[in-house]
């Protein structure tokens, strides 16, 4: 039978990596990141930027509401921070109601590399709209938000998640 297009492709039939979504978005990402380098440079990652400006909305935001906000793994998002702690835009203070947790606020530094990127980030996104026709940037804006779980005012977040498959189904004896 053949395949409509957009869907991928069945088992035993030839891959179409140009209908994979996996591929497109790490395709996308890629575009993206490169518009990214020549519009803010590479001094500043655009993780490391998110960061910045997430700290700078929040000074004081605990490390693991920090994941939250951004949606990096904990491992990632520290030796992220020790980075930018080691280059002195941000700063870790253990809070007081619990030593085992470290508020982050951003120093000076880091408050200039956050002025100096946001014009390059809004430049970022203009020039990725731009490469869509202009009726499909708000579903396209809308459905990211939804892939990422991202204030989608909670309806990806309510929506239930399957049920994880472990292994094949054990047959009654």
């Amino acid at each position: 039978m053949p395949r409509k297009s957009g869907q991928p492709s069945a088992e035993g039939e030839a891959y179409d990596l140009s209908v994979n979504v996996g591929h497109l978005i790490r395709r996308t990402q890629q575009r993206v990141a490169a518009i990214y380098a020549a519009e803010i440079g590479r001094d500043l990652s655009s993780r490391q930027f998110s960061v910045l400006v997430a700290v700078s909305q929040n000074p004081g935001l605990a490390q693991i509401n920090l994941v939250q906000m951004i949606g990096i793994d904990r491992s990632t998002l520290s030796a992220l921070i020790e980075r930018l702690v080691k280059r002195g835009m941000l700063t870790r203070e253990r809070i007081a109601t619990d030593q085992r947790a470290d508020a982050l606020l951003i120093t000076p530094k880091g408050l200039a590399a956050v002025r100096k990127g946001i014009p390059g980030a809004y430049e970022v996104h203009r020039q990725v709209m731009q490469l869509l026709p202009a009726e499909l940037r708000p579903a396209f804006v809308k459905a990211l938000m939804i892939l990422a779980d991202w204030r989608d005012n909670g309806a990806a977040l309510d929506r239930k998640k399957p049920a994880r498959k472990t292994g094949p189904a054990k047959k009654p004896k």
